[in-house]
């Protein structure tokens, strides 16, 4: 598929004829969506990513329809990622202006590459339907976590850890930016750390593969106006800016829980 706008797909699962419109009609809906936020969705460069973004932000538009502001805000730090949540409210401002009473939850998709224009396949559900797998996916995940504390020792957190470490480059830029806000320098600020579950490949394998998305995180903590960011980014000035540190064991030396 040409990185452009999604093409309309015409094969769509469901059980029913009934559940086969209502899935096209939502296939619709997101090719909708692509089109219309092309241009801020063209960092990501994979069509699945990019519909993947789009129906977790539409399925969190209908779970916080009548959420306060600052509700939706905590709702979308904690699960994506901080540098895509100005893009997300618009996706979800969107939603409620274009669609307000289309409000099935979007439950699975995929793509069909038999012919010659990929077609997105999605599966609808009720709101109650989502729920309760919500709730049978919440079951499950505890059971996983209490037998990962039977198989391992006390402290272990099943991550992988890639710890950036801020190079001059990257305090020359900031500082640039500063104005009247502390000045960044050796002495006062902090490396990030990021954690990433247990990968088969090699870490800095991942790591030259997924920088940007990283880099991004670390421009857009200091300054969230994306025309000030350096324009072409790679994977070398990653490295001018940032040493980085990768550990495939991250222990916790606390009691209290972890919280995320």
């Amino acid at each position: 598929m040409e990185d452009g706008i999604i093409n309309l797909f015409n094969h769509q699962t469901g059980d029913t004829n009934k559940n086969k419109d209502t899935n096209k009609k939502y296939a619709q809906y997101i090719s909708h969506f692509y089109g219309h936020f092309h241009k801020e969705l063209s960092k990501i460069k994979d069509p699945e990513e990019k519909v993947e973004l789009l129906i977790g932000t539409w399925n969190t538009a209908i779970i916080m329809k009548d959420a306060p502001e600052s509700i939706i805000q905590e709702g979308l730090e904690t699960t994506f990622p901080k540098h895509l949540v100005p893009l997300l409210k618009k996706i979800i401002e969107f939603k409620k202006e274009k669609y307000p009473n289309n409000n099935r939850m979007i439950s699975n998709f995929e793509f069909n590459y038999e012919d010659t224009d990929p077609q997105l396949q999605i599966e609808t559900e009720s709101q109650e339907e989502f729920r309760e797998r919500m709730r049978e996916y919440d079951d499950e995940f505890n059971l996983e976590q209490e037998n990962l504390q039977e198989q391992y020792e006390p402290g272990y957190i099943n991550r992988a850890a890639i710890i950036l470490i801020h190079k001059p480059p990257f305090f020359k830029w900031a500082n640039s930016l500063a104005e009247d806000q502390v000045q960044l320098n050796k002495s006062n600020t902090s490396a990030n750390t990021y954690l990433l579950k247990d990968l088969d490949m090699d870490l800095k394998h991942w790591l030259k593969t997924n920088y940007d998305e990283i880099f991004e995180q670390e421009l857009f903590s200091w300054w969230q106006d994306e025309t000030k960011w350096p324009k072409k980014r790679n994977y070398t000035l990653f490295n001018s800016w940032f040493q980085v540190i990768v550990t495939d064991s991250v222990l916790d030396l606390e009691n209290s829980p972890v919280l995320k």
